[in-house]
């Protein structure tokens, strides 16, 4: 498993798309896991008759999937002076 910082994890969510990767990183699981969730998501968004990048999925949804809460990180990131970037 890799740790990664706040500021790390807000980075790394800060984009439309995720990859099997990202989702490898954010979940801290392995990449059968991740090929799992990214499978699960696809059918989601599948099943509303939406169309999605190839080996790509909303990462809105990678978001909601692991309950990630971005203001808590937006404060720890904060209290870390680690703040960089879009999430000021």
């Amino acid at each position: 498993m890799v740790k990664i910082t706040a500021t790390e994890l807000l980075n790394r969510i800060d984009s439309l798309w995720a990859t099997t990767e990202d989702i490898m990183i954010i979940g801290a699981v392995g990449r059968h896991r991740a090929l799992k969730i990214k499978k699960k998501i696809e059918d989601a968004v599948s099943s509303k008759g939406k169309d999605l990048p190839r080996n790509l999925v909303p990462m809105e949804l990678v978001i909601e999937h692991f309950n990630i809460n971005v203001n808590y990180l937006k404060k720890v990131a904060k209290e870390r002076n680690e703040i960089i970037g879009n999430w000021k």
